[in-house]
């Protein structure tokens, strides 16, 4: 890796006193992890970062693992599941639902919309409704994530749009396979990939065979 920089290095105060210097990023995280909501349902009903014409209204928010709990941290490879009520004010058309997810630092990372899964009902309500987005392994590099979400019947137009709704935290698991931390600053998305190797005689041959 390249030589570190002074400007990524960051101080984390408390009243001015001193509590943690580091990388940037690890710094950013350990502010946030102690900043951030508990692992209850997050009420949504207020929320001031919020834009729409208002037919519907995203009321709460919860994050499970995948055994049903109520969590908001993770380990790497976790399954996530994160689930948001809607209550219909007024008439409505039918909905897309859109999990955004980026790093704390704003950076980009999924967009998830409900349409883009076959096996998923139109969004119609009535009343209240539940919605689900199931990541079945996340493979988000260790980092704390702002989930935002969005309803509407098309991506030209906002029924409801709240950023930064809920905090996502991800931890090691088993990314500590390779002897070190990992974060956000080396990557965002880990993948598995399929990796040989061939004694100088057989890589030769090989090349031969190629050309």
């Amino acid at each position: 890796f390249p030589p570190r920089r002074s400007s990524d290095l960051a101080l984390l105060l408390d009243s001015g006193k001193l509590i943690a210097l580091g990388p940037t990023t690890s710094i950013i995280d350990q502010y946030l992890a102690g900043a951030g909501d508990t692992d209850t349902t997050v009420d949504l009903k207020t929320a001031r970062r919020r834009r729409g014409s208002g037919e519907v209204q995203i009321t709460h928010v919860r994050l499970y693992d995948g055994k049903g709990l109520l969590r908001s941290t993770f380990k790497y490879g976790e399954s996530i599941t994160i689930e948001f009520g809607l209550s219909k004010l007024r008439t409505c058309q039918d909905l897309i639902a859109v999990v955004w997810i980026r790093t704390a630092t704003g950076v980009p990372v999924m967009h998830l919309a409900s349409h883009d899964d076959p096996s998923c009902p139109p969004i119609r309500v009535s009343g209240t409704a539940t919605v689900q987005c199931t990541l079945p392994c996340c493979c988000l590099y260790p980092g704390t994530y702002e989930v935002s979400l969005w309803i509407s019947p098309s991506h030209s137009h906002d029924t409801d749009f709240i950023e930064n709704a809920v905090q996502i935290r991800l931890e090691q698991g088993d990314l500590l396979r390779r002897g070190f931390e990992m974060s956000w600053k080396l990557g965002i998305v880990h993948s598995s990939t399929q990796w040989h190797f061939f004694p100088s005689d057989i890589a030769a041959q090989n090349l031969t065979m190629v050309t």
